[in-house]
């Protein structure tokens, strides 16, 4: 059991990581109208290239979890993730940042997917992984699995189910 608990805690650090990649696109806009010399609503594309890259993260999803299995396709996510990171960092054109941009899209969907199927996968707690994976999705859930005794709504057929580290969800 605690093994598990250590790679659900990774799982949830990895969510964060994406997080913390959109966090930081946000920040550095500015910086980025400065350096390409653009107006504000031509760096808006870059919104829709990082959206178009995750919905074909989604598309793609389930061909790539039966061709490479949970840990390829997160493999294969960190590493569009991160080479993308490095290929921003370089500053390309503007088109190259575009591309870049929907490319980190689609490493953040690949995580993001991959690590959903990983703990929707897990045996014993699955009320408890469903908790999980909403807490990333909606901030009212945001940390409800980490309490030992906590309200899970999120198990489907229950009216109240309680998660606790001495038992599973009921």
């Amino acid at each position: 059991m605690g093994r598990q608990r250590v790679e659900v805690g990774l799982a949830f650090a990895g969510f964060v990581v994406i997080g913390l990649g959109g966090g930081a696109a946000g920040v550095l806009l500015p910086a980025q109208i400065d350096f390409y010399r653009i107006d504000k609503s031509v760096i808006g594309l870059l919104f829709f290239a990082f959206s178009a890259g995750y919905l074909l993260a989604g598309a793609t999803n389930g061909w790539l979890l039966r061709r490479l299995g949970v840990r390829g396709e997160l493999v294969l996510g960190a590493a569009s993730f991160g080479v993308t990171a490095l290929g921003a960092g370089l500053q390309p054109g503007f088109g190259g940042l575009l591309g870049v941009t929907v490319v980190s899209g689609f490493g953040g969907g690949i995580i993001d997917s991959g690590l959903n199927s990983y703990l929707a996968a897990l045996p014993g707690r699955p009320c408890c992984s469903t908790c999980c994976m909403r807490s990333t999705g909606s901030g009212r859930w945001s940390g409800r699995c980490w309490r030992p005794g906590c309200w899970t709504p999120a198990c489907p057929g229950a009216r109240r189910t309680w998660c606790s580290r001495r038992r599973a969800c009921r």
